[in-house]
């Protein structure tokens, strides 16, 4: 029921069919937790009325080939230890591994949070990202790593997106930060941290083609080459 709190205890949680989530419902994972999914979409929240409250340490593993997992609510904090989102090699647009995004309407000052490690690996999802940013308030905190073929580290993927986010950023084959035409006139977009491409013949560390006039504050470590156009 609404306010109640599922509590998850360690061990191993497999191929399950259908999304966890449950709008106005709490969870909390304990270390050991695993949940892994070869057949579907383990988290959609799907724009949530209630505020997400999901803390924790638990990890998900995914390896179906489009986006694994989506984040829309309001507001509250989703946390977790690590997020690995394997793919099947096909490429294309929407493959996101971790969507975050507020439900248009939000309260104003309302802030969506999301903390935690997210790793992308084998596929070549190469229009994809391991973390996109939607519309609304949002903050993230943790690691973002790439290995696979081709692919993003950030894409913030909605001109009306006003986000902070302090994280470590390694993509092995694509841009660590990336926006195209993306960026609002009332937006503000601030990154701390280190952004990081390990194929620095072939792809930024920064590539920000926007038309808009929105900010974008990077502060911290740059190894990559940075592409800016407006």
């Amino acid at each position: 029921n609404i306010g109640d709190t599922i509590i998850v205890y360690p061990g191993p949680y497999l191929d399950e069919t259908a999304n966890i989530v449950k709008d106005g419902v709490n969870y909390y994972f304990y270390p050991g937790a695993f949940v892994s999914s070869s057949t579907a979409t383990i988290i959609d929240t799907g724009d949530l009325t209630y505020p997400i409250n999901f803390r924790g340490y638990g990890s998900f593993e995914r390896n179906v080939d489009n986006y694994a997992f989506k984040v829309q609510a309001p507001s509250g904090v989703f946390e977790f230890d690590l997020i690995h989102h394997k793919g099947i090699g096909s490429i294309g647009s929407g493959k996101n591994t971790l969507y975050i995004d507020q439900p248009a309407g939000s309260p104003d000052g309302d802030i969506l949070e999301v903390k935690g490690t997210i790793k992308t690996s084998n596929g070549g999802n190469a229009a994809s990202a391991v973390l996109a940013i939607g519309f609304g308030n949002t903050k993230f905190d943790g690691v973002i790593l790439h290995s696979g073929s081709a692919g993003k580290g950030i894409d913030i993927s909605d001109y009306l997106s006003d986000t902070q986010i302090n994280a470590y950023v390694y993509v092995r084959n694509g841009t660590a930060f990336y926006s195209n035409d993306h960026i609002g006139y009332s937006s503000a977009v601030l990154f701390n941290g280190t952004l990081e491409t390990g194929d620095e013949s072939n792809y930024h560390a920064i590539y920000i083609d926007s038309s808009n006039a929105g900010t974008v504050d990077i502060n911290g470590e740059i190894k990559g080459a940075i592409y800016l156009n407006s």
